[in-house]
């Protein structure tokens, strides 16, 4: 059994991210340079620059119809493999935050397409709770639970250091080479990425952001 802490805030060699510097790449530039990002080939996993400067757009939204459209994805992509998806979201959980949706959709795309390699016969489970923070600010909790092998050792020890681009793009895989991007985006939103993988049972990935709750 293995616990992995994200490495959202910092680079591969450890150093902090200052605050500045994870704010800014959530902007994407003109021109493509160094990591951390997303490539811009064209393929649906991977947002263009113009999909990413959408995602950077902050506004009110309805979590609960989210989490809706993000699990009825999750099923029906494992349901092709006969595999289904068991949520449970606490029932007072806010409906509305102040954030980026889409932003958050590419964190939670990222880990489920992620999770798919490694799918048991038991399918997947999503439990989402929430505690007060400060004010009006909520720690929001992701957990996909997958049972079944775990993730393989050699894959564990760079679960959230850079890909390597050239490989994953010849392999023509439109799955997450790894956590990498997820954990990036999830300093973003003031939080952290922790899996626990346990080889032969399982790995649960637990998401924790921040969100401000709005009234409407």
């Amino acid at each position: 059994m293995l616990s992995i802490q994200n490495l959202a805030n910092c680079d591969n060699r450890q150093a902090m991210y200052s605050a500045e510097t994870l704010d800014a790449l959530s902007r994407m530039p003109e021109s493509y340079g160094n990591e951390p990002r997303y490539s811009s080939c064209k393929r649906p996993c991977e947002p263009a620059q113009a999909c990413w400067r959408l995602a950077d757009s902050k506004g009110p939204f309805d979590l609960h119809k989210f989490l809706d459209e993000f699990c009825h994805w999750y099923d029906r992509t494992i349901d092709r493999t006969g595999y289904c998806l068991t949520t449970t979201i606490s029932p007072d959980l806010p409906r509305f935050f102040q954030g980026k949706p889409l932003m958050l959709g590419f964190l939670l795309w990222d880990i489920a397409s992620y999770s798919q390699a490694y799918l048991g016969s038991a399918g997947a489970g999503l439990e989402v709770e929430w505690e007060p923070f400060s004010g009006n600010w909520c720690s929001i909790y992701f957990v996909l639970t997958v049972p079944g092998l775990g993730i393989p050792l050699e894959k564990e020890k760079a679960l959230f250091l850079p890909a390597d681009r050239k490989r994953n793009k010849s392999s023509g895989s439109q799955a997450s080479a790894n956590l990498y991007y997820a954990g990036i985006i999830a300093g973003l939103f003031g939080g952290t990425v922790h899996v626990q993988n346990s080889i032969g049972f399982g790995v649960e990935y637990c998401t924790e952001i921040c969100l401000e709750a709005v009234t409407k």
